[in-house]
């Protein structure tokens, strides 16, 4: 860790501080990331339970304590010098460190240092750590050409298609079954937002290493993705039977799975189907594993479901519900509204392009109630590439008008993201309307980088070669990792409405906003605040120098030519929300 030691200051008003600090710990007590502060004279003065997870101190040890007690020979000295000059201008570092654990065992870091000035006047440093579990295992993540998954080590679902199919090919004893056992954590998402990133991920590694024990010599265990594994097995007629085989690994996890001291209890939810009662075709056989897994899921914890023809009604629902999906697209039913991002000097730069259904029978549907459905049937590929080519058109149509936005911002979904083809649609976007890149925007929600983030990761960086803007939505609600600031092309920051709720009354929230405004702005990212909807919450985060405002303070989402006329007559009345 870098000495954060300044020249010592007397300590005129203790207690203001100490009433900061308090306020601290009620921000970063339950947060995910590891966070510590380092007052002025490089002393430990606040740490919480997930810094000393990371570290193995308990946090006695280390409070009152000069943090260059967690230093590591593993870090060059000449780093630390260009660290302290840096702090000392009032600006951020962000850069990879190694730490020194209790154990005397080095773990290197991912670490935000930014400067701060309590009540009493003294200058402290927030540090964001975030652990690289295994160097190794962060330089294949960023690797393309990795084939197993970096996190368990186990293959992955393509390498699991491809030995399903050699087993398949060469079976040939009638008495032989090939069971597929869909396995999926149950309710992995309350432990992943009750223990953090980090913990959660130690989560899988060690379910994947229980259910490995139960592989035999020929089987064959994967991880699809997210909490889900798959494993293969031959079953002869004589054995124990499929579900029997089923219960058995479900009473493997009765067992509790210990993480750092914390007994943790696992269900799992099991999805059987089996070669060749339920199918012989290879992907249809994942696919019928898949559909059981999710009957499993619905039934309840600890359940398995095997597949059976009248699971397929579930797929028929679907099929019909992308049915009006696609008449909607193909009727016209489907419109992009317009809500503007207004600056700090009452000017509107950006409009982010929100999509509308107006169903003839459900009435006007928002996106958050059918852009999920659009991805799980599939459409939102049709569905997101008409969206970017209506907002492209309307920003072309757009240039020449005085009152216009700058950009227009488009909302990208993860699948629509990491589809193979979508950057080609972007570049054909823009090329069809001659639209210059800067002038697109495109909203990525930080959840995405959880699940394909290598696939997302090379993505972005393709966008991010175009020149169209990059902007990470919703920030602080999913996996809020340092990387993806540090290492990926980002120019735009939005704090997700959660947060500016309750502005300026909820100091908690306004202690979060002010630690992301000062984080964004050392990185260099452009600040959006969304959920605008008072002058109280307007004013507020015009004092913390937030970028761009957008909420209903200001206007809903409207038709573009609705849109535009409020541009041209918004400038009258700016006064009523103008900076004092």
């Amino acid at each position: 860790m870098p000495a954060l030691d300044h020249p010592p200051t007397p300590s005129s008003n203790v207690s203001d501080d100490e009433q900061s600090l308090k306020q601290l710990a009620a921000l970063f007590d339950h947060n995910p990331l590891s966070a510590m502060v380092v007052d002025d004279q490089g002393l430990i003065r606040y740490l919480n339970p997930a810094c000393c997870r990371c570290t193995g101190f308990a946090a006695e040890q280390l409070l009152g304590q000069p943090v260059n007690v967690l230093r590591s020979d593993l870090t060059p000295d000449s780093l630390y010098p260009s660290i302290r000059r840096t702090l000392a201008r009032g600006v951020g570092w962000s850069g990879e460190l190694c730490c020194r654990r209790a154990s005397g065992k080095p773990v290197w870091l991912r670490v935000h240092l930014s400067p701060f000035k309590g009540p009493a006047g003294h200058t402290h440093t927030l540090v964001m750590m975030e652990a690289l579990l295994e160097r190794l295992e962060y330089e294949q993540w960023l690797s393309p050409s990795c084939s197993l998954d970096a996190l368990t080590g186990l293959p992955t679902r393509s390498q699991v298609e491809q030995r399903l199919r050699q087993m398949v090919e060469q079976n040939v004893d009638d008495d032989q079954r090939i069971l597929l056992l869909s396995i999926d954590i149950y309710r992995f998402k309350q432990f992943n937002e009750s223990l953090g990133h980090q913990r959660a991920d130690e989560l899988l590694v060690a379910v994947a290493q229980r259910l490995k024990q139960r592989k035999r010599g020929a089987d064959e265990l994967c991880r699809l993705g997210g909490d889900q594994f798959m494993l293969l097995t031959r079953l002869d007629r004589k054995a124990p039977t499929a579900y029997e085989l089923a219960q058995s690994i479900q009473n493997d996890f009765n067992e509790p799975i210990m993480i750092e001291g914390q007994r943790l209890f696992v269900g799992l939810s099991i999805g059987l189907a089996c070669f060749p009662d339920d199918g012989q075709d290879p992907v249809q056989l994942l696919q019928h594993a898949d559909t059981a897994l999710y009957r499993a899921k619905k039934l309840g914890r600890n359940r398995i479901a095997r597949f059976e023809p009248a699971l397929e009604q579930q797929a028929l629902e679907l099929q019909q519900l992308e049915a009006e999906l696609r008449y909607a697209l193909q009727k016209n039913e489907l419109e992009i509204h317009y809500q503007p991002l207004i600056s700090l000097d009452c000017r509107v730069v950006g409009a982010e392009a929100v999509m509308r259904w107006n169903s003839p029978s459900l009435g006007q549907v928002l996106p958050d109630q059918f852009v999920a459905l659009a991805e799980s049937i599939e459409v939102i590929h049709q569905i997101g590439a008409w969206g970017l080519e209506q907002a492209c058109a309307q920003a072309k149509r757009w240039l020449d008008e005085p009152s216009a936005p700058d950009f227009v911002a488009v909302n990208v979904s993860p699948r629509q993201l990491c589809h193979e083809d979508f950057v080609d649609q972007v570049k054909a976007a823009l090329a069809q309307q001659q639209l210059p890149a800067a002038a697109l925007e495109l909203e990525i929600t930080e959840g995405v980088l959880l699940n394909n983030r290598d696939q997302a990761a090379r993505q972005l960086e393709r966008l991010g070669q175009l020149g169209v803007r990059l902007s990470l939505d919703d920030f602080g609600t999913g996996y809020s990792s340092l990387s993806y600031l540090q290492h990926l092309p980002f120019d735009t920051l939005k704090i997700d409405r959660s947060f500016v709720t309750g502005l300026p009354v909820n100091r908690d929230n306004g202690m979060l906003v002010k630690a992301i405004i000062s984080m964004a702005k050392s990185l260099g990212l452009r600040l959006v605040a969304e959920g605008v909807e008072n002058r109280e919450q307007l004013t507020y985060l015009q004092a913390l120098g937030c970028d761009l405002l957008q909420g209903y303070y200001f206007t809903e989402p409207l038709q573009a030519q609705r849109f535009i006329e409020w541009c041209r007559h918004q400038p009258l009345a700016c006064g009523l929300y103008a900076p004092n």
